[in-house]
């Protein structure tokens, strides 16, 4: 996300959400009420958070032109089991079209992105040490382990237990 992306987005605020953010922070500002300071520290750092989101979907809606709404819906919802066919429907084209666009779009099939994205996830929840591979693998929709443990190996090339803190 560049400078010229986030100026971009505000000056198309068409629903006046980044218009809103800056009239509260004003308003707290000259309010001048003890932690002022803080809300308006608090009201930016939301405005930088959407920043960060609305350049993130901008991006993705340049990259993946047709199918960005599939990759938003699969990125927030790894863990759920949906079909291609619901996937096809969610951006209006024929199942061939979409496993055509979205292959050549992403380099992989929607089954196989899926899985990438819950094996990203999972080994996220490893390194940190915040589950057992057990619990990693039910979290990210992966529930048999032995097809999990086959999965991570295959993206990764260690066993899921090799990513834990010792």
């Amino acid at each position: 996300c560049s400078l010229g992306d986030s100026i971009e987005i505000v000056m198309n605020d068409r629903n006046k959400k980044y218009y809103s953010y800056f009239k509260r922070m004003f308003e707290l500002w000259i309010s001048g009420e003890l932690g002022s300071f803080c809300a308006c520290n608090s009201v930016f750092w939301e405005i930088l958070q959407n920043f960060y989101v609305d350049c993130a979907i901008k991006s993705i809606k340049d990259e993946y032109d047709r199918i960005y709404k599939v990759i938003l819906y699969m990125r927030n919802n790894y863990q759920t089991d949906v079909t291609s066919e619901e996937l096809a429907k969610l951006c209006g084209m024929s199942m061939t079209s979409f496993r055509r666009e979205f292959k050549q779009r992403v380099g992989m099939s929607p089954t196989k992105y899926k899985n990438h994205l819950r094996l990203e996830k999972a080994r996220q929840l490893l390194e940190y040490g915040d589950c057992s591979v057990s619990e990693a693998s039910r979290l990210v929709g992966l529930p048999d382990i032995y097809y999990f443990s086959k999965l991570f190996k295959r993206e990764f090339g260690v066993n899921p237990s090799d990513c834990m803190p010792r």
